[in-house]
């Protein structure tokens, strides 16, 4: 087999491999944080949140701030989780998933 030849092997396994790889990783990453999402409950505090979703990819400030003080935002592929928090630091409610597209 000559030198072109195993290029052109390479790159078609990568070609084959890379969208198995995204999508499996993009599966993963959704089941860990709807997971984790479904065991966040009312009254949670910020601490609890974090140890099943880990750190937030966004954090803002809530508008209007009737009812939360914060959002804390986790996405996966096109979809997005919401978690909202009160001024004391627990979980008021929470959204998701949205899808994003």
């Amino acid at each position: 087999m000559g030198k072109g030849a195993k290029i052109a092997r390479s790159i078609l396994l990568f070609v084959i491999l890379a969208p198995v790889i995204f999508v499996g990783y993009c599966e993963y990453r959704r089941a860990l944080i709807a997971d984790g999402f479904d065991q966040v409950k009312v009254g949670d505090d910020l601490a609890t949140v974090e140890r099943l979703l880990g750190k937030p990819a966004e954090i803002m400030t809530c508008r209007p701030k009737d009812h939360c003080s914060q959002e804390l935002f986790y996405y996966s592929f096109l979809e997005r989780w919401m978690i909202y928090a009160g001024p004391n630091g627990v979980v008021v409610d929470k959204l998701g998933p949205e899808v994003l597209y």
